[in-house]
């Protein structure tokens, strides 16, 4: 087999094609709209805007094609029901959703990216949304 034709190890291919179905699994799609809901949610109210800025994410980006509009929906209507009835607690579950991309720093920084999104999606810049990426950041470790 001449040199240019070597093949990588069986077990880097299912470790790449493993990486690529983090970001393609309902954890990924969860933890990125829970990160987005702790910023949004952070100046104790989510604006149309930042709304339709995770619509237009859902819509545009490559990594959430996979993923309905409708279960996009339906996992930020989740966090906006429990930041409704108690905040540090739906922070608590928010951040809990982060947890599973912990051990992949790509798709965190990813998460993070989203998250930044979200900070100046209404067109003002709150102390407490920076607060909250931090939160998220450090969630994910992502520092």
């Amino acid at each position: 087999m001449p040199y240019s034709e070597i093949r990588r190890p069986v077990l880097s291919e299912r470790a790449a094609i493993a990486e690529m179905d983090v970001y393609r699994s309902s954890a990924f799609m969860e933890a990125l709209v829970a990160a987005y809901a702790i910023v949004a949610h952070a100046d104790g109210e989510v604006a149309a805007r930042e709304r339709r800025r995770l619509m237009s994410m859902a819509r545009n980006e490559p990594l959430l094609a996979h993923f309905s509009h409708e279960d996009i929906v339906e996992e930020f209507a989740l966090h906006e029901a429990n930041y409704t009835l108690d905040n540090e607690v739906a922070t608590v579950l928010a951040v809990e959703k982060l947890e599973p991309l912990r051990d992949h720093p790509r798709e965190a920084r990813t998460v993070v990216a989203a998250a930044r999104a979200a900070v100046s999606a209404d067109g003002i810049l709150h102390p407490s949304e920076l607060s909250a990426l931090s939160t998220v950041k450090r969630a994910l470790g992502v520092i």
